[in-house]
């Protein structure tokens, strides 16, 4: 899939199915995410992670992220982004996401405390509360981004632009 990013190829495979336990060298998914029936095409990087992360896995729902807005946070479509990049969190010092710093972003925090619980200390609990956690695939494509800089658009490491995850991974399919 040309200028498809990692992240996004991971978070496809998830929205997919096959972005659980299943994976390669790397931690890349070994299902082909090829879009089908089932699957969903994706603008860009966060345009999946709204959907496969945020929707997908229960975060904007009401009570908790959707109009509940639980730590004033909201997730839904058209608000997230502005409610992320270099935004305070209610609950620690680093902001909820630091562009470029996944270990100083705050929501990269609670979602890693849930996908690998004890490496790292957070205040509250893991996100998703009480739902199951992110799969190292989909907690691994959020890091991705955050580093890549949290672009609202665009794929983040896409092959035409060189990005060294696509190529080293041999991810660029013609």
């Amino acid at each position: 899939v040309r200028g498809v990013s990692l992240a996004t190829l991971v978070l496809l495979a998830s929205a997919c199915g096959g972005g659980g336990s299943g994976s390669s060298t790397g931690g890349v998914p070994s299902t082909d995410p090829t879009p089908g029936p089932a699957c969903e095409q994706f603008d860009g990087t966060f345009a999946a992670i709204q959907k496969v992360v945020f929707e997908n896995k229960g975060c904007t729902q009401d009570v908790c992220h959707g109009s509940g807005r639980s730590g004033g946070l909201d997730l839904r479509a058209g608000s997230a982004y502005a409610n992320l990049l270099e935004v305070p969190s209610t609950s620690s010092p680093n902001p909820r996401i630091q562009p470029g710093e996944p270990s100083e972003s705050f929501l990269f925090q609670k979602l890693e405390a849930a996908t690998r619980p004890g490496s790292v200390t957070i205040a509250g609990s893991p996100m998703p509360s009480g739902l199951p956690p992110l799969s190292e695939n989909e907690l691994e494509a959020i890091r991705l981004w955050i580093e890549a800089g949290a672009p609202e658009t665009g794929s983040v490491g896409d092959a035409e632009s060189g990005g060294v995850w696509h190529t080293r991974l041999h991810l660029a399919r013609e």
